[in-house]
């Protein structure tokens, strides 16, 4: 996880207080909630702190939302906040009945813009001191939901998360063996909900179809795979349809849906426009739309980082041969193909390669000879 400064300070801070963990095998979304934790118990014990550890975690949460949803793709993506929106935060928490009435206005102000993950500049706007605290914040508010309230999971859901908020949301799905029987039933039933209860082709219900169906598959649960099963093949709209397969091979280890999904991508050009085009939006290539139709730009960077990453985790295995699919794709488009050939990616490339594959099956030697016969024409252009 050490691969910037930030997650290695974390890292230094969390192991130093808690030597420990050392020998666990911690998540980033762990990491992140001791962090911040260990952080917001310090600044609540100072002497000028008037809020306590809870109050400030549940204000710089609600302003981590008001960010996100009061515009998804500009105001969150700029991470700035002015103090009039602070404000306006702390009103709205005022009418959801969170008790901060034994402390003046002023002093909650000042103490969330000092005591917290905030920072100012630029004359009355704030930032957080790394935008990936925001990102878990939300996060952890969209998972909570999902646990104990099924109309905020329902709206959260129906706007398309993205990649560095999903990143934290899937961590924290992951770890559904840790949950209690009760837990476990609350966010399957709450998941199924939201899929069943959000037919039809509005923009709004496509998307909370589809990342409920995709979340849900993380549970690796009995009931709820064969729920997801019954469903793709019942699911008319083609994104949907993406989510519950893709889902299925990666989290239940269904080999036997991913041939079928790739077969449906090889015969379906639309089918394969939406998985290109998904990928593309998700990693933060093409801009979001609905269709997640593949704008045939030249950016491709983010997406072709991400799945060279995954080829080089094995804790990815069940999608490789989805990513060295997706790789295909991507190259023989013209404008994209050179993208690829960089020295380190051709290195990573070829370390995979070199690696003995026989036990992926014979589809997937296939696949991967046929992606090397690729990159060797591109270089040859």
């Amino acid at each position: 996880m050490a691969e910037n400064p930030l997650l290695l300070t974390m890292i230094i801070d969390v192991f130093f207080e808690h030597p420990d963990l050392i020998d666990v095998n911690l998540t980033l979304s762990n990491l992140y909630y001791i962090y911040i934790d260990k952080c917001l118990t310090f600044e609540a014990g100072k002497k000028h702190s008037k809020l306590n550890k809870d109050q400030k975690r549940k204000i710089i949460e609600e302003i981590s939302l008001f960010k996100y949803k009061s515009n998804i793709s500009i105001n969150f993506a700029s991470g700035k906040f002015t103090r009039d929106q602070i404000v306006e935060t702390l009103n709205a928490l005022h009418k959801k009945s969170i008790d901060l009435t034994d402390i003046k206005f002023n002093d909650i102000l000042d103490d969330i813009c000092t005591h917290t993950f905030l920072i100012k500049n630029d004359g009355q706007n704030y930032y957080f001191i790394h935008k990936s605290f925001q990102e878990y914040f939300i996060a952890e508010h969209i998972f909570n939901s999902m646990k104990s309230n099924f109309a905020a999971a329902n709206e959260n859901l129906k706007e398309f998360i993205p990649v560095e908020i999903a990143t934290f949301l899937k961590e924290m799905l992951s770890l559904s063996k840790n949950f209690s029987e009760f837990e476990k039933k609350q966010v399957m039933n709450n998941l199924m909900s939201i899929y069943k209860n959000n037919p039809g082709n509005e923009q709004k219900n496509i998307v909370a179809r589809g990342q409920s169906s995709h979340y849900l598959a993380y549970l690796d649960l009995m009931e709820s795979n064969k729920f997801l099963e019954e469903q793709y093949k019942k699911e008319n709209n083609k994104w949907v349809q993406r989510a519950i397969m893709v889902a299925l091979a990666r989290f239940a280890n269904r080999r036997d849906i991913l041939a079928e999904y790739i077969e449906m991508l090889n015969r379906d050009e639309e089918a394969a426009s939406i998985h290109v085009g998904y990928l593309l939006e998700y990693y933060g290539d093409q801009q979001y739309e609905m269709e997640f139709s593949d704008n045939n730009e030249e950016k491709c960077d983010n997406t072709i980082k991400a799945i060279i990453s995954h080829l080089k985790n094995e804790k990815y295995s069940n999608g490789w041969l989805l990513d060295i699919i997706s790789l295909q794709f991507l190259i023989s488009n013209p404008k994209r193909g050179k993208k690829i050939l960089s020295e380190e990616n051709i290195k990573i490339l070829n370390n995979f390669f070199d690696k003995d594959h026989e036990k992926l099956g014979d589809r997937f030697l296939h696949e991967e000879n046929k992606l090397k016969m690729m990159l060797n024409e591109v270089d040859k252009k």
